[in-house]
C-alpha cells in the first residue's frame, strides 16, 4: 500500500478509485460444496484476491462475496480486475468448482474515516468509506456479466492512457465505451465503458432490465464500442501501434501511433461524437481541396488515410518527430532558449502555410502552437506545418466546385461556408468573432499575430494583454505584430504574405529605418547650424527685452514637459498593473513621483496598483499592501482634495481595511463631487447596508440603476450589472423575492457570465416551494462555481446550502468544506457541515461542527431578526439570524440535542 493511501491522513474528502468485485453463483457454490468445503474454497479465494491486492497497490476496505478496495490510480485498479479473472480462471482448471466474478470501477470523490482501536474491537472495520461513488460502484457492478469488468468513463479514459505495452496483464486488452445507462431512482445517466480480453470478457453492451435502460439515440450506436489504448493496434492498419494521446476534443481523441517496422510515425485522429462526425468529414474535403489546389508542401501535415465507412472513424495524418511547436519547443528547454532568429523563422513559415490555405480558399480558424508540427531535418533546421484543419471553412463554396471536390458527408457545401462554425481557442480568437461576427482572412491573421507575439516575447502560453508592447524590444517586431492583432481587422494585414514579406526582409528593414534616422538627424543638425547663425546676429539687441517673457515661457514649457514625462511613467504603471507586472508597475509610479512636479494622479494610480495586488495570487494576505495603498491616496487627496475618482479609490481602500465609517463618509463626498456618476451610487448604497443602514442602502441602490439605464458607455455595462445585482441581493434579504427576480434577470441580460448574479438567483429559488426551482438553483450555483473557476468561497457556500435542500448530502459536505478551505468562515458553513454529518450518520464531526459555529456566532446573530451585511467580490450577502438558527436547530434535532 502506497503512503498516501493511509486513511489516518486523508484531509477530509479526497478522490480515489474504488473497485468493487462479486463472486457469481456464490450461492449455489455453498448449496453444491456444503458449508465445511465451500468455506475452505472461500479461504483460498480470500488468500488470492489479497495476494493481489498487496501486489497491485490496493486497500480492503470491505468482505462480503466480493471485495471492496480502494486504489490510487484507476490503471492499478484495472491491473487488478484482469490479473483477479486470470487467477479465478487458473484456479477453476482442477474441475472441483468454477468461481468467476465481475467488477466495476469508478473514480470518484469519498471521505474516509478510521475507526478507533475500542470500535474496531467491537467489530467495526478499520476504515470506512462515505460518499456517492460508493453506491455508483455498487450500481455498475451490479450491471456486469461473469467475467466483465465495467468501468465509469473518467476511471476509463485515465487508465487507458496510462496502460503501458511491457505490463503483460494489459497484453491484448480491449478497450469499450456502450454508452450513458440511467439507473431507477438516480436522476444522472452513468457512461458505462469495459475492459477486458477478447475469448475470456464479454466485451458487449449490458442488458436492460427493470433497474437499468441504455440511453443513447439510434444515431450514436455506431460510435461506441472500440476506444484506443496505449499498445493497441489501429483497426484496420496492420502495423500501426498506438503509443499515447496526444490530443482531444469534442470530437472524440488524437492518438501518436508508430509502425513496428518502419519505425514510421503517425496521428490517427478518431471521432467518438456522432454529431460530430460531420466535422471529421468537413475536415478530408479540406485536405482534399488543399492537395487539390497546392499539391503535396512542406509547411502543410498531408492526410495518409482515412476510415469513414465503419467504426471506428479516423483520419491518418502526418505527424514529425518533432512533435507539435509546444512539444518541441518544450524539448529545447522552452521556446526563450531557442533563438529569436530561429523563432521569427518559423513565424513566418507559418505565415506562408496559411497564406497558401487562403489563396486555396480555406480559412484554417485554429491557428496556435498545438496546431503546428516541426519537422527537423537531418542538418537540425527546424520546418513548421500547419496542421488541424478540424474546423476549418470555404472563403466560397466555388472552391470545391471548381475543384470537381464532392463535399463528403455534407448535406450541401454550404455547409463547408457555414458562418456559425465555432471558433478556435479564445486565446487566439479575434474580439469580432466574440461579438458575433464571422470568421475570414483577417480572423486568421489576428491568431497569426498572437502566435508571432508569443514567439517573439519566448513564452508559448503567454496571452495577449494590455501593454503587450512592453515586452517586444524590437520595435520592427512590434510593427509587425501589431498590424496583425489591431482590434479593427479593417487595419489589419490583408493576407499572411504580407507578414512573411515582413518578417524575412527585417535585416534590410532595420538597414533602410537606421539610415533614414541618420539621414533625418543630418538634416536637423543643418537646420540648427543655419539658424544659429541667423540668431548671432541679432540675439544680443533682444535679450534685455524679452529676458523676464523668456523666463516664464521656458519655465511654463519645462514644467508641460515633466508634466508630460510623469504621465508617460503613470501611463506605463497603470499597463504594468493591468498585465500584473508589480515590480515594473512599482518602478514605473516611483519613477513618476521622482518628477519634480505635483500630479495627485500619480499617487492614486499607485494606491490603486497596491489595492490591486493585494487581491492578487502575489499580495494575498499582505495587510501592508493596504496601509500603503491608504498612505499614497491620502497624499493625492492633500495635492487634489477634489479628485472624485482619486477620493473612489480612496473609500475602496478604507472599505477594505474595515474603516466602515470613514469610507461611507469618502463615498458621500463622491457623490456629491459626480451626481451622475452611477458606480459612485453602487458603492454608496453597499455601504450603507454593511453599516446597517437599509433604507439609505436601498434608495442609493435604485439611484444607480436609474442611472445606469440611462448610461450608454459600453465600458461600464459591467459595471451596471453589479447596480442591479446588489438592488437585488438588498430586495432578496428584505424578502421582496418577486422584485430581487426582476433585477436578477436584468444583472444577467447587462452581464451573462455575472457569477455573483447567478448565484443570487440560485438563493431566490432556493426560497421557493417548487421542486424544480431547488434543481434549477442547483444549476445557477454550479455555474456561478465553474464562472468562477472553482475558487470562489461565496460560490461553494451557495453550492453547499443548494446541496443540502436538496439532500446530497456527501456533496453539501464537500462544497462547505471547499468554502472553509477557500477563507469563507462563517458561521452557516459549520451549521450546513454539522446538518449533512447528521443525517450521514456522522455525529462526531456534527457535532464538532454545531460546536464551531455556536463558538463564533456574531453577537448580531444572536437575536432573531438580527443579520450581517458583507461585499464579498463586490457581492452584496447578508447572514440572517433566522435562517442561521433554523439550520442550528435543524442540527441539533438531527443529533438529538435538546
Amino acid at each position: 500500500m502506497t503512503s498516501n493511501q493511509d486513511p489516518s491522513t486523508a484531509p477530509g474528502a479526497v478522490i480515489k478509485t474504488l473497485l468493487l468485485t462479486d463472486l457469481v453463483g456464490s450461492t449455489k457454490i455453498v448449496e453444491t460444496l456444503g458449508d465445511a468445503a465451500a468455506a475452505g474454497v472461500w479461504s483460498r479465494h480470500d488468500r488470492l484476491a489479497r495476494d493481489l491486492l498487496a501486489r497491485h497497490d490496493g486497500l480492503e476496505i470491505d468482505k462480503s462475496d466480493g471485495f471492496l478496495a480502494l486504489f490510487d490510480r484507476p490503471i492499478d485498479a484495472v491491473r487488478f480486475a484482469l490479473a483477479y479473472h486470470d487467477e479465478l480462471s487458473e484456479f477453476s482448471r482442477d474441475g472441483r468448482v468454477r468461481l468467476s466474478t465481475r467488477v466495476g470501477i469508478h473514480l470518484g470523490e469519498v471521505l474516509l474515516r478510521k475507526n478507533t482501536p475500542a470500535d474496531i474491537a467491537r467489530g467495526a472495520k478499520p476504515v470506512e468509506v462515505e460518499g456517492l461513488a460508493k453506491p455508483t460502484v455498487a450500481r455498475l457492478m451490479s450491471l456486469a456479466q461473469s467475467h466483465q469488468t465495467l468501468m465509469t468513463r473518467s476511471a476509463f479514459d485515465l487508465a487507458r492512457r496510462a496502460a503501458v505495452g511491457s505490463d503483460s496483464t494489459l497484453e491484448q486488452a480491449s478497450w469499450l465505451d456502450h454508452g450513458p445507462f440511467l439507473f431507477k431512482g438516480v436522476k444522472d445517466a452513468v457512461e458505462v465503458c469495459e475492459v477486458g480480453r477478447a475469448g475470456f470478457a464479454p466485451l458487449t453492451r449490458p442488458p436492460n432490465s427493470d433497474k437499468v435502460t441504455r440511453a443513447i439515440a439510434p444515431q450514436e450506436e455506431d460510435t461506441l464500442g472500440w476506444r484506443p489504448a496505449t499498445s493497441l493496434m489501429v483497426p484496420g492498419r496492420r502495423g500501426w501501434w498506438l503509443e499515447r494521446k496526444i490530443g482531444e476534443g469534442g470530437f472524440g481523441e488524437v492518438w501518436l501511433a508508430r509502425h513496428e517496422k518502419t519505425r514510421d510515425v503517425r496521428a490517427f485522429k478518431f471521432c467518438f461524437q456522432s454529431e460530430r462526425l460531420r466535422t471529421l468529414k468537413r475536415e478530408l474535403t479540406l485536405f482534399r481541396l488543399l492537395k487539390e489546389k497546392l499539391g503535396d508542401r512542406p509547411d502543410i501535415a498531408r492526410l495518409w488515410e482515412v476510415r469513414l465507412d465503419e467504426a471506428p472513424y479516423y483520419l491518418e495524418m502526418e505527424y514529425t518527430a518533432g512533435g507539435s511547436l509546444l512539444e518541441w519547443a518544450e524539448r529545447q528547454g522552452g521556446i526563450a532558449r531557442v533563438p529569436v532568429l530561429v523563432r521569427l523563422r518559423i513565424a513566418a513559415q507559418v505565415a506562408r502555410a496559411l497564406a497558401a490555405a487562403h489563396s486555396a480558399g480555406v480559412l484554417h480558424k485554429d491557428v496556435k502552437p498545438g496546431n503546428i508540427l516541426i519537422h527537423e531535418s537531418p542538418d537540425g533546421e527546424a520546418q513548421a506545418r500547419l496542421t488541424d484543419f478540424g474546423i476549418g471553412q470555404l472563403l466560397d463554396a466555388e472552391a470545391l466546385r471548381g475543384a470537381q471536390i464532392t463535399a463528403t458527408g455534407m448535406d450541401a457545401v454550404s455547409a463547408m461556408t457555414d458562418l456559425g462554425s465555432r471558433t478556435g481557442t479564445r486565446l487566439y480568437t479575434a474580439p469580432e468573432l466574440l461579438a458575433g461576427a464571422a470568421p475570414n482572412v483577417q480572423t486568421d491573421i489576428y491568431a497569426l499575430g498572437v502566435v508571432l507575439y508569443q514567439m517573439a516575447v519566448g513564452d508559448l502560453n503567454r496571452p495577449l494583454a494590455q501593454g503587450w508592447e512592453d515586452g517586444i524590444e524590437d520595435e520592427l517586431v512590434r510593427e509587425d505584430i501589431a498590424v496583425c492583432v489591431a482590434g479593427s481587422s479593417d487595419t489589419r494585414l490583408k493576407n499572411a504574405d504580407e507578414l512573411v514579406q515582413r518578417l524575412e526582409s527585417l535585416d534590410q528593414r532595420r538597414r533602410e529605418r537606421g539610415e533614414r534616422r541618420r539621414q533625418a538627424d543630418r538634416e536637423l543638425r543643418g537646420r540648427a547650424r543655419r539658424a544659429r547663425l541667423r540668431l548671432v546676429t541679432t540675439v544680443s539687441t533682444l535679450i534685455a527685452a524679452v529676458a523676464g517673457v523668456g523666463y516664464w515661457r521656458w519655465h511654463s514649457a519645462h514644467r508641460s514637459e515633466q508634466l508630460a514625462t510623469v504621465q508617460g511613467f503613470i501611463g506605463d504603471g497603470v499597463r504594468h498593473t493591468e498585465a500584473g507586472r508589480w515590480d515594473a508597475a512599482e518602478g514605473a509610479f516611483a519613477r513618476a513621483r521622482g518628477v519634480p512636479v505635483a500630479n495627485a494622479n500619480a499617487f492614486f494610480q499607485h494606491a490603486r496598483m497596491k489595492f490591486l495586488k493585494f487581491n492578487s495570487e502575489a499580495g494575498r494576505g499582505d495587510e501592508r499592501l493596504l496601509t500603503e495603498a491608504d498612505e499614497l491616496s491620502r497624499k493625492g487627496l492633500a495635492l487634489d482634495p477634489s479628485n472624485a475618482n482619486g477620493l473612489n479609490y480612496h473609500a475602496i481602500i478604507l472599505k477594505k481595511l474595515g474603516r466602515n465609517d470613514e469610507a461611507l463618509n469618502a463615498f458621500q463626498q463622491v457623490v456629491r463631487l459626480q451626481p451622475d456618476y452611477f458606480p459612485a451610487w453602487v458603492n454608496l448604497g453597499t455601504m450603507h447596508a454593511l453599516t446597517g443602514e437599509l433604507e439609505q442602502a436601498a434608495s442609493c441602490l435604485q439611484k444607480s440603476t436609474d442611472l445606469a439605464a440611462a448610461d450608454s458607455n459600453p465600458d461600464r455595462r459591467t459595471y451596471g450589472a453589479e447596480a442591479w445585482r446588489n438592488l437585488a441581493s438588498l430586495q432578496c434579504h428584505r424578502g421582496l423575492l418577486d422584485d430581487a427576480r426582476r433585477n436578477i434577470d436584468e444583472a444577467l441580460r447587462r452581464n451573462p457570465d455575472d457569477a455573483g448574479a447567478a448565484f443570487l438567483r440560485a438563493v431566490v429559488r432556493l426560497q421557493s416551494s417548487a421542486p424544480d426551482q431547488t434543481e434549477d438553483a442547483l444549476d445557477d450555483a454550479k455555474f456561478a462555481d465553474r464562472q468562477a473557476g472553482g475558487a470562489d468561497a461565496l460560490a461553494k457556500r451557495v453550492l453547499a446550502l443548494t446541496c443540502l435542500q436538496l439532500e446530497r448530502w456527501d456533496e453539501a459536505v464537500t462544497h462547505a468544506n471547499a468554502a472553509l478551505r477557500l477563507g469563507d468562515l462563517a458561521v452557516i458553513n459549520h451549521l450546513i457541515l454539522a446538518n449533512a454529518r447528521a443525517r450521514l450518520g456522522l455525529g462526531d464531526e456534527a457535532r464538532d461542527n454545531l460546536a464551531v459555529a455556536e463558538s463564533t456566532w456574531p453577537e448580531e446573530l444572536r437575536a432573531p431578526g438580527g443579520f450581517v451585511a458583507s461585499a464579498p467580490k463586490g457581492v452584496l450577502w447578508f447572514d440572517n439570524a433566522d435562517s442561521l438558527i433554523a439550520l442550528r436547530d435543524e442540527a441539533r434535532r438531527g443529533l438529538g440535542i435538546k
